[in-house]
């Protein structure tokens, strides 16, 4: 029961997602600017950081006139 559930939800999922990911899809095919600007944005740990920096190497690839920006949590508290 709980798969069929599971399966049921999935499909309309995807049914009621089409119309916004065909959007995405001719916005993306737009031209962008030539200095685009990006915000990343993510948690405040550590590893997450880390697993970030094959991205920022692949945006100033791809896009190096770039304006790159971060914004990050304080980081870790210690008890």
């Amino acid at each position: 029961m709980k798969r069929l559930l599971r399966l049921l939800i999935l499909a309309i999922v995807r049914v009621l997602g089409v119309p916004g990911a065909y959007m995405a899809t001719r916005s993306a095919q737009r031209h962008l600017s030539a200095n685009p600007r990006i915000l990343l944005i993510r948690p405040d740990h550590l590893g997450d950081l880390v697993l970030t920096t094959p991205i920022l190497h692949a945006l100033q690839q791809h896009l190096p006139a770039a304006q790159i920006t971060m914004m990050v949590g304080p980081g870790q508290k210690r008890l």
